[in-house]
């Protein structure tokens, strides 16, 4: 809805002005020059901004004066973009300064009162006198008096200088600047996204107050270091897509995913301790607890997203009158520590393993799956390579700084045992054993009864009596069987471990883990 208030504003606000458009302060030339420049005015008074927006930009080729930087934004009112009618009356204002005209000001404050999508910053560095092109608009001549507003998304930056062109294919993320430097010879672009700064602040129930002025001053901390904190909008709908880490925000892995979902290099953590609590002197804790005592014990944390494993850190702490600078000494604690973190020396550790998709452990932190890339600082580490229905592999790597540790292991299956072959023979046996007396002893039960000779006088018949023998023999065929059975199902066990062992090596999925994106090298901006 507010898309189509803030066009229909636009659309007001052109018919308003376009009627009689001014000549610029500025604008002086030879007589090509002047008859462009006409040309260009005269095409905005019919409302035609497409073949203003030619002339102007051959005007500006010709003779790049800041003039023509109001006419070309206004041509991009006229095309309903303000967001560029805006970067190009800032950079004509910042030039001109206080000669800019009076109606600027009045038409800027106009397009501000519109809400307009949120965008991105870039800082283009280069020769002097290059024309910079964005999306096929030109912007002015370097040096730029400010930073492009863009909108957040794919741009192509273009650089022309004395009949050479380089060209830069770049993506812009919101709320974020990034710089585009660029060299004639040889012609090379080189584009440096400004780092993210994902901050946590503990305890989350500090004043509102505090919790705005820390925010600001750890802003302004972060950016005297070139990055950017994460905008809490962003921050805010990152969490509550991702409710299942809000009981983990402790761990560093936690921590590191949802940097990574806010496309930031950094996590920034800040714990406080207030009060009683933040004193350390057994002699100040106890005056703290008989009357209210002005203290802060706090402690801060850089993570490296990229490692995955704290940069820096450090704690520090203030009591009454101290706490006058709390901010000040926030401010010089992080800085210090971002630009450590920055400058820590890093290599890579590139790991493969046969059968791939095994887990890795670096130093007893979980890393990803094989096959991996993975930056870390320098250092010793235990690899730890894991599949289940192998044997663990650990090998001991050497991270060097910027240096590149290739790894490759080759898990093997889990040794299983083959069936023992004096329990074969003894199954078998005690199968054929329990058989035999169960049959013996069901033999003497079916005769029990019968009569047979007398043992006393063989021409007389008694009763035969197998109810002894035959329940002894029946009870060991029985005791017998059963253990013959135990031995069979315990082989059958081992058996069918063996084949799941198999099955594993000759099965194991081709999919690879994601490679992580490099890290973004930021020794050269702190």
């Amino acid at each position: 809805m507010w898309r189509l208030v803030a066009y229909f504003a636009v659309l007001c606000l052109s018919q308003s002005v376009w009627a009689d458009v001014p000549m610029p302060r500025g604008l002086f030339g030879d007589r090509r020059f002047m008859s462009l420049v006409e040309q260009g005015r005269s095409a905005l008074e019919r409302n035609e901004p497409a073949k203003a927006i030619v002339v102007l930009e051959d005007a500006y080729r010709y003779m790049p004066r800041p003039g023509l930087l109001y006419l070309l934004g206004r041509a991009a009112l006229q095309e309903n973009r303000p967001r560029a009618a805006v970067d190009l009356y800032r950079r004509y204002q910042e030039m001109m300064g206080d000669d800019a005209e009076p109606e600027l000001k009045t038409e800027l404050s106009q397009i501000l009162q519109n809400p307009l999508e949120v965008g991105a910053e870039l800082t283009v560095v280069g020769v002097n006198g290059g024309l910079v092109s964005v999306d096929g608009y030109l912007v002015g001549a370097l040096p730029l008096a400010t930073p492009v507003q863009l909108a957040a998304g794919k741009h192509q930056v273009v650089l022309v200088k004395d009949g050479r062109k380089v060209e830069s294919q770049l993506t812009l993320l919101p709320r974020r600047a990034a710089e585009v430097r660029f060299t004639l010879k040889p012609p090379l672009a080189v584009t440096t996204l400004t780092p993210g700064v994902l901050l946590f602040v503990e305890p989350v129930n500090l004043e509102p107050g505090f919790m705005t002025n820390l925010r600001k001053h750890i802003s302004e901390a972060v950016t005297h270091q070139k990055a950017v904190l994460v905008s809490p909008e962003l921050q805010a709908d990152v969490m509550a897509r991702h409710r299942d880490l809000f009981g983990c925000l402790g761990q560093a892995s936690c921590q590191e995913q949802l940097a990574r979902q806010s496309e930031a290099q950094y996590v920034l953590r800040l714990s406080f301790e207030l009060g009683p609590a933040a004193l350390s002197v057994p002699e100040l804790q106890a005056k703290g607890a008989r009357k209210p005592v002005t203290a802060y014990r706090y402690s801060v944390t850089v993570l490296d997203v990229e490692v995955g494993a704290i940069a820096s850190s450090a704690t520090d702490s203030c009591v009454e009158s101290q706490c006058a600078k709390l901010m000040p000494r926030i401010v010089e604690m992080v800085q210090e520590l971002l630009k450590t973190a920055a400058n820590k020396p890093r290599g890579t550790l590139i790991l493969s393993s046969e059968p791939p998709d095994a887990g890795v452990t670096l130093g007893g932190r979980s890393i990803g799956k094989t096959p991996l890339r993975r930056d870390a600082f320098i250092g010793q580490y235990d690899v730890v390579v894991d599949k289940p229905g192998y044997v663990p592999s650990v090998t001991s790597v050497v991270i060097e700084d910027n240096k590149e540790q290739p790894v490759a292991v080759t898990l093997s299956p889990v040794p299983v045992a083959p069936p023992s072959r004096t329990r074969s023979i003894l199954k078998w046996t005690t199968l054929g054993v329990g058989v035999l007396a169960t049959a013996a002893g069901a033999t003497l039960l079916g005769l029990n009864g019968r009569p047979t000779a007398c043992a006393s006088d063989p021409t007389m018949n008694c009763p035969f009596d197998g109810r002894a023998g035959g329940a002894v023999l029946l009870t060991v065929g029985t005791l017998a069987i059963g253990g013959s059975l135990a031995l069979f199902i315990l082989d059958g066990k081992q058996s069918q471990g063996a084949t799941t062992s198999t099955a594993s090596v000759t099965a194991v999925p081709s999919a690879l883990a994601p490679t992580p994106t490099p890290a973004v090298t930021l020794s050269l901006d702190f």
